[in-house]
């Protein structure tokens, strides 16, 4: 049915805007039909079209994601509205249809021009003269509204339209509600990708669905940025998760992973159980530094030197270059696996300077991977940074928590310590609690790749270790968190008394410290946003790489106001392609040479033209010169660091 005439137009003319509005409808969905009907045709000819298998399996990927997006549902309404701009009818819906010239005939919501149909207003017009919104019925059009803000007319909650699409009882699958956002939810759903945001309210008020249509604006503005690096959707139990699983899809996103926390740290299966206060005591946050003196304990000092034979020549390193990279890999802050192996390509890079030289050649690839793997550099290896999975590192906690004296009292670790522990890591049975333990060894092995968006919802019931998981997974991006309202802002990590963790696992995370080499990714939500970590630069950044040897980057400390020690011409030549025209320059003399009598060159400015004397270089036996890292640039500034915008949705009268 219609509305009842309005004053300025006749019945006749509103049963002809009805009309006019059905027949637009039907071609919209005519014209979205056409557009997934050519989506197939190129997916059915993607395998002949494609260069290469690769392509064709990328390409049979892209299209049929496209195809999905252009899916069309006969209840669900195309468009809902429409804006009159300056005698130009757009209408606004869940997704963008165009004609068969390349012609818009419906807008989607997210599109810049589809701002104002939420924040028009009669002060603030934004060149809006008439605002239209539709009813409708099963999918079909039956009735509209307008507002003409250009004779100052304007309903906001009076309509009748909108009124009566909040109203709708909730029945079956959660529903989108891009037909009802209202200014406050658009200006949330509207928020900078690098802005985290806090939405709280009380149960029914709309957090979850500002969250999700957050994360398909988000898409939209940012598709090729997020679909590498994902964006995840966190419920607090599979049936939350089948509830909201349409409002995405319904809003042409398919692309959304969705997940539990029980799901997300998921390494192992579950196979024992806790006591409570067992369980208690893993979720607490002070285990994460239990695990973190238990990994980094393990570290030692190399005390011999180790002697490595290429087959042609015997390589020594003394102790005290050793222990120098040591403590140079352990200052830097990095995950430990990637320690490990940033140790490892120095000390090959040692013996790779050493072999250049000796022999005056660059070795090989093979060469260099031949000498990371023999058995004196492996042996030093495992005796000063030995190699750890995360669930060897958890047994060995739970088998013997001694190493948490200071951190847990004696009743605490007797809670922790298991009663019968298993002869191998491979074969323990691992709890729901202790999942989280591994989650954290293994970020604190490696770095978990960053998502560029994560919404969780009901927030306020991860306990302090399910926060960090949270957190180690967003170390670049940002997070929405969904919650309800209390009095002090929403507490993540701080379950309620009467929840299932109890008072003991309150504590939260720590306050943000803008650390350079916090890899742990916390965040809090007290008004405030977590800065992600620091990226790290590489093995080649620090002149470990092939092609850098070694050399330092930048600044007279380098060894800029240095001589030069003679070189060949061929010699010259490849320092010239390795270090281009900025670095500073500094002797090549490396470990074990003696060194060489320099001669002035001809035309040297400040002394008089000489002839060079020849060099006499060679291997010195006697000594090997301490080694020095490259300096390193100051870590690269977060990609964002913005306030956390925390909204309280009680008042949006849903």
């Amino acid at each position: 049915m219609t509305l009842p005439a309005q004053p300025d137009l006749p019945e006749l003319d509103l049963d002809r805007e009805l009309a006019a509005e059905r027949t637009h409808l039907a071609e919209s969905r005519a014209a979205l039909r056409r557009m997934r009907g050519r989506a197939e045709a190129l997916f059915d000819a993607g395998s002949e079209v494609a260069g290469d298998p690769y392509g064709a399996e990328v390409l049979g990927r892209t299209l049929s994601r496209r195809v999905a997006e252009l899916a069309d549902d006969p209840n669900t309404p195309l468009f809902f509205g429409r804006l009159d701009i300056e005698d130009v009818d757009y209408h606004i819906g869940r997704r963008h249809v165009t004609d068969d010239a390349g012609e818009p005939m419906v807008l989607d919501w997210r599109a810049p021009l589809s701002r104002s149909f939420y924040r028009a207003t009669v002060r603030d017009p934004q060149g809006v003269s008439t605002r239209r919104r539709f009813g409708f019925v099963k999918g079909e059009l039956t009735s509209f509204e307008d507002e003409h803000l250009d004779r100052g007319e304007e309903l906001g909650t009076k309509s009748r339209i909108l009124t009566a699409e909040i109203e709708r009882p909730r029945v079956g699958p959660m529903r989108d509600i891009v037909a009802t956002i209202q200014p406050e939810q658009d200006e949330l759903v509207r928020a900078e990708l690098e802005d985290s945001i806090c939405v709280q309210g009380a149960p029914g008020t709309g957090k979850t669905a500002v969250g999700l249509h957050r994360a398909a604006y988000l898409l939209y503005l940012h598709r090729e940025r997020l679909r590498r690096s994902g964006v995840l959707i966190v419920g607090p139990n599979t049936a939350f998760l089948s509830y909201i699983s349409a409002v995405l899809p319904a809003l042409g996103e398919v692309d959304v992973q969705q997940s539990t926390i029980d799901e997300l740290i998921a390494r192992a299966p579950v196979r024992a159980t806790d006591s409570e206060a067992a369980t208690l005591l893993k979720h607490d946050a002070r285990m994460a530094q239990v695990l973190a003196r238990a990994l980094w304990s393990r570290l030692g000092k190399p005390t011999e030197p180790i002697m490595v034979s290429d087959g042609s020549y015997r390589w020594r390193i003394d102790p005290e270059p050793l222990r120098r990279i040591v403590d140079e890999a352990r200052r830097e802050g990095l995950p430990y696996a990637v320690g490990r192996e940033r140790v490892r390509a120095r000390v090959v890079g040692l013996l790779q300077r050493q072999s250049e030289y000796r022999t005056g050649n660059s070795p090989s690839e093979g060469w260099l991977r031949r000498m990371s793997k023999v058995a004196p550099v492996t042996m030093f290896l495992d005796a000063v940074w030995p190699a750890v999975t995360p669930e060897s590192l958890v047994v060995d906690l739970l088998t013997d928590p001694s190493v948490a004296a200071g951190i847990l009292t004696d009743e605490e670790q007797d809670a922790l310590r298991w009663v019968k522990p298993p002869k191998t890591p491979k074969s323990a049975k691992f709890s729901a609690a202790d999942l989280i333990l591994l989650d954290e060894a293994a970020g604190l092995l490696e770095r978990e790749p960053s998502l560029g968006h994560i919404v969780v919802d009901e927030a306020q019931d991860l306990s302090p270790m399910q926060a960090r998981a949270i957190a180690r997974r967003s170390e670049h991006g940002s997070i929405t968190l969904l919650g309800p309202r209390t009095g002090k802002g929403l507490d993540v990590g701080q379950p309620p008394a009467a929840g299932a963790l109890g008072e003991r696992a309150r504590g939260g995370l720590p306050a943000p410290r803008r650390r350079p080499r916090d890899r742990a990714g916390r965040f809090t939500v007290r008004g405030r946003c977590r800065d992600a970590g620091r990226g790290d630069r590489g093995a080649r950044a620090r002149g470990f790489g092939r092609g850098h040897r070694g050399r330092r980057r930048g600044g007279a400390a380098a060894g800029a106001s240095r001589g030069r020690p003679h070189r060949s011409r061929d010699s010259r030549r490849r320092r010239r392609r390795g270090a281009g025209h900025g670095g500073a320059r500094h002797s090549r003399q490396g470990p074990g040479v003696r060194p060489c009598h320099r001669g002035r060159a001809r035309g040297h400015r400040g002394g008089r033209a000489a002839r060079a004397e020849p060099p006499v270089c060679g291997p010195d036996p006697r000594r090997l010169p301490p080694f020095r890292p490259a300096r390193e640039a100051a870590p690269a500034p977060a990609r964002h660091s913005s306030g956390l915008i925390q909204r309280d949705h009680s008042s949006w009268g849903w």
